[in-house]
């Protein structure tokens, strides 16, 4: 752990950051399933920021020493490094307090904005064209969820909605209320997510307001083959209404808990370049979900990637064809994403997180 050097070089975008992300997350995970390992220092790991490999040392960088100190920092790194060279991961161990890299700007690096997806959503996708009934399915495994809406408005689909999503969710998590303004006008509230006011019946923003009364009125019914019951869930219980300031939103206590306790972080520089197409974004959603627990080449069939996204295709040829050019559009944008397309199968290499490590990500919600 002597890594003198370390101090002196750029770590914060340095070239095999991606790397040390993934050898730390796999050092933590083998670490949290060990007996007599304590939550608590479990819980100080995964604060911390993988930055660098350097001479097969993953290097981290904590905040500073007096809070390193006030968790027994000493302990869950020596923990830690053991579990990297033991299960052949890496040499070890090296913690740099940012203190002793001047280099490194005041500005963290959670300013890059980070929006959030709930869980659920990535799971079990929206529609992505219209439906032609008022119910619609999607399966993931065992878990199938069941969109019910009125007749009129009807489901919501496509681009806009998702987008809409993940508004309410990333304002939810980091206003940590149900209730919250979203500007003086629908307009106002449409510009936060980039969708301009193109006029008429056709326009971004009256399609828009359409597709948030469509997914403000369904009800996300959830149930499990493999027992019996299930959830009902609603994203707002009341939206658009007018108050002193403006527009509020009232969001319903189960969709407020999924997108607070349970939100997919992610990249919205990423997100605005994929966002003409509902697939890509899906495919964002669950692949920035999904690797999170790759370590190893983890392939997927095409069968059952086609029961979570693929129900609107005729034929599983054009699934194939309309999911693969969706999953380039993110690829283009998230260039180490780590996947290969064969025959049969799809399969997923262990890659580098689209947003920052867990403490950057966890700043980023206090925004």
């Amino acid at each position: 752990m002597q890594l003198q050097d370390a101090p002196k070089l750029d770590l914060e975008n340095h070239p095999t950051r991606g790397a040390a992300q993934i050898a730390y997350l796999q050092g933590l995970e083998v670490l949290s399933k060990q007996h007599g390992c304590p939550q608590r220092q479990i819980a100080w790991l995964r604060r911390l920021n993988p930055v660098a490999v350097l001479e097969n040392f993953v290097v981290i960088l904590f905040p500073n020493q007096e809070e390193a100190v006030q968790n027994g920092a000493s302990e869950p790194f020596l923990r830690l490094g053991r579990c990297l060279i033991e299960n052949g991961i890496a040499a070890g161990l090296h913690a740099v307090s940012t203190s002793a890299c001047p280099q490194i700007p005041r500005q963290p690096a959670w300013e890059r904005p980070t929006v959030f997806m709930p869980t659920f959503l990535v799971s079990t996708t929206l529609p992505h064209r219209k439906p032609a009934g008022p119910e619609f399915e999607r399966v993931n495994g065992t878990v199938r969820t069941t969109l019910v809406a009125p007749k009129r408005p009807g489901l919501p689909f496509g681009v806009y909605p998702r987008l809409i999503l993940i508004h309410l969710a990333t304002a939810a998590l980091r206003s940590r209320s149900r209730r919250f303004p979203v500007g003086r006008t629908i307009n106002e509230l449409l510009s936060q997510m980039r969708i301009g006011d193109s006029g008429g019946k056709a326009g971004q923003a009256t399609l828009a307001r359409d597709q948030l009364d469509r997914l403000c009125s369904t009800a996300f019914v959830t149930t499990h083959n493999s027992k019996y019951g299930g959830s009902k869930m609603d994203v707002a219980d009341r939206w658009l209404e007018k108050d002193r300031g403006g527009l509020v939103v009232t969001l319903s206590e189960r969709f407020y808990a999924q997108a607070t306790e349970h939100g997919v972080p992610l990249d919205a520089a990423i997100v605005r370049k994929i966002r003409r197409s509902p697939l890509s974004i899906d495919a964002y959603s669950w692949l920035t979900h999904r690797m999170n627990s790759v370590h190893k080449a983890t392939p997927i069939t095409w069968p059952k990637l086609e029961n979570q996204f693929g129900s609107e295709y005729s034929e599983p040829r054009q699934f194939r064809r309309r999911f693969r050019q969706a999953v380039e559009r993110v690829q283009a944008a998230w260039p180490a994403l780590g996947i290969e397309f064969e025959e049969r199968r799809v399969v997923l290499h262990p890659t580098p997180p689209s947003v920052r490590s867990r403490i950057e990500r966890s700043n980023a919600k206090a925004r």
